[in-house]
């Protein structure tokens, strides 16, 4: 009987709200505010993540919680919090290192790349890689690792995560993610198996890229990723900023094919934190929708899982650099990848959903420097640095002559 109250008491302020469209026609947090709603003693709420103007009682099309919602002037954003604009030559720039950060030779297929994808104006040189070996409860599996490149054409310092790179690292990462608990991060919560994947390369990484701040004080530090490295990634450009490590006006963020990292509240202060934030997603890539959200991404709570902005959706089964593309609205933006699927059509179309995720711009991310080294390392296999890596801590590894040797050590 409560339920069949709760199902009219929502049907009738979605009736009520549907009457209000006004609210709708507000485009900005300043005018959404000041709008009266339906309600006389109520004002319209602004929800930031759909950048939407929303009647009050709209519950069936708010994705903000009643927290969450703006209703005040002093709370909107200033509008000199303007949000970086896409950018097509980094976007196809970072897609190389999320590529070459698959292997265990990155320098020598970033020279390869250079070479073959028409970028030789690109002074990206590999400098570091950042690993340890990855053993987890369910499955044991290669090494979790980041790629550390410099160009001083561009002034950037690039942050690379490696993705999942054998079938039972991603086995594992998929029976992660469909499980809580989720753990804590900043006023939200994140996937648990991303989180302790990233905290294994966390103290190297932090120490390393302030090393190389103190060298390269003006530089942009680039965080990339490809699948789950994309999730580190997102992660990783969240704390340094919320640490203090690194303001918004360092930091950029692109990824590729990421599924969702936490829940609404990570998403709405993810927002906030990290200003340059991109989520690039390929025609009908269906790892974008994973872990699904439960029943409706709008209506879900605060606890679903739930993609911070900013979408980026190439809607093309050949997706190329001059390939048209759009930038979505709302993190979770119907008209975007959405319209092609949810999780259900995500399994029906399985092949297009595996097409699409393994090739951006063209470039079979997972695949490409074992294609052109060729080398088909079996999964099984071992990795060519693995010997160097301890279960226990993190590495730096930097080239000595023709081989990777470990230079420092998050051993305390």
């Amino acid at each position: 009987m409560a339920e069949l109250l709760r199902f009219f008491f929502l049907l009738l302020l979605f009736s009520l709200s549907a009457l209000a469209s006004d609210c709708d026609d507000m485009t900005t947090c300043n005018s959404c505010v000041n709008k009266r709603s339906w309600n006389p003693f109520a004002s319209c709420r602004w929800c930031s993540l759909d950048r939407k103007c929303h009647t009050f009682g709209a519950l069936l099309t708010n994705p903000c919680s009643t927290d969450m919602n703006i209703k005040d002037d002093e709370d909107c954003p200033s509008e000199n919090d303007i949000y970086a604009e896409y950018e097509t030559d980094l976007a196809y720039e970072q897609v190389f290192m999320s590529a070459v950060a698959y292997t265990d030779e990155p320098d020598t297929c970033m020279d390869k790349l250079k070479l073959s994808h028409d970028i030789l104006d690109s002074d990206i040189e590999i400098i570091s890689i950042i690993a340890r070996s990855c053993d987890d409860w369910l499955f044991d599996y290669r090494e979790c690792a980041v790629v550390i490149g410099l160009s001083n054409n561009r002034k950037s310092i690039y942050v690379s995560f490696r993705g999942s790179t054998a079938t039972a690292q991603v086995l594992d990462q998929l029976v992660s993610i469909l499980f809580e608990p989720k753990n804590s991060l900043g006023e939200g919560h994140v996937q648990e198996y991303f989180l302790e994947a990233y905290e294994k390369l966390s103290f190297c990484l932090t120490n390393h890229i302030e090393e190389l701040k103190k060298l390269y004080p003006d530089f942009t530090v680039r965080f990339s990723g490809h699948s789950l490295g994309g999730a580190l990634a997102s992660i990783a450009a969240f704390k340094f900023i919320q640490e203090g490590k690194l303001s918004k006006d360092e930091v950029t963020l692109y990824t590729y094919g990421m599924p969702r990292v936490g829940d609404k509240l990570y998403a709405a202060e993810h927002d906030r934190r990290v200003d340059s934030s991109f989520r690039l997603v390929n025609y009908k890539d269906c790892v974008p929708h994973f872990p699904t959200c439960r029943v409706s991404c709008s209506i879900q709570g605060e606890t679903g899982p739930y993609h911070h902005r900013t979408e980026v959706f190439y809607d093309t089964s050949s997706m190329l650099p001059e390939s048209a593309y759009k930038v979505c609205h709302g993190n979770e933006d119907a008209d975007c990848s959405h319209k092609y699927q949810g999780p259900v059509a995500s399994i029906i179309n399985i092949n297009n959903c595996f097409d699409s995720h393994v090739k951006y711009f063209g470039i079979p991310i997972g695949d490409f420097c074992d294609q052109q080294s060729g080398r088909r390392r079996k999964r099984s296999e071992s990795s060519d640095i693995g010997y160097l890596l301890s279960n226990d801590y993190c590495e730096v590894l930097q080239r000595q002559g023709d081989q990777w040797a470990v230079v420092s050590t998050g051993q305390t």
